[in-house]
């Protein structure tokens, strides 16, 4: 049971869409209609942001507990993540600039609060629910979650875009996991701080 919470935990920060927004960004945001030159200065106000997001993590994790900010970030990156799908879907079908860089905004408050909750929070929790026995083994199966499902949708990503484009397949690979993933911690995640 508490390896299995740790691994969702893994599970629900890999499958909140930080593959794909990490590994494709530059071209992702180049299909929206930005330049190559705008999408990687984009990416790299992303990356900023995400350092800040993770100094902010160092004032969250232990004052509000790990257990209310996952759920709460993730609650949020959810609803990112939707508005991400919805403004995505009205570049494919407007053909509209103005759509892609609005696209930054959502991307951008999505890094900053994946870094300042479940992206750190994810990496220990398993040791903190573990008793010591057992936690080498929960820390390496959360990472093998980690690995398996960034391998997985790092390359199916790129094919599946070229046949169903990237609006459907971003909400496809990560709005029902992330779902799942938040119901279940809901459910069963208990508290560690």
């Amino acid at each position: 049971d508490r390896v299995l919470n740790g691994c969702m935990v893994m599970l629900a920060m890999i499958s909140s869409g930080i593959v794909v927004i990490n590994g494709y960004a530059v071209s992702m945001l180049t299909q929206v209609g930005l330049s190559i030159i705008s999408a990687a200065w984009a990416n790299i106000g992303i990356a900023g942001i995400s350092v800040i997001g993770y100094l902010l993590s160092s004032l969250f994790i232990d004052r509000f507990g790990r257990r209310p900010l996952l759920l709460s970030m993730l609650s949020l990156i959810l609803l990112i993540n939707v508005a991400i799908v919805v403004l995505m879907c009205l570049i494919e079908h407007t053909k509209n600039a103005l759509y892609g860089r609005l696209l930054i905004l959502p991307i951008c408050l999505y890094m900053l609060l994946f870094s300042a909750g479940p992206s750190p929070v994810s990496f220990f929790i398993s040791a903190e629910l573990s008793p010591l026995n057992i936690r080498g083994s929960a820390m390496t199966w959360a990472i093998v979650i980690n690995g398996v499902y960034r391998s997985v949708v790092l390359a199916l990503f790129p094919p599946l875009v070229m046949r169903f484009g990237a609006a459907r397949v971003y909400g496809i690979l990560f709005i029902p996991v992330s779902l799942f993933t938040l119901v279940f911690l809901f459910v069963r995640l208990p508290e560690t701080k």
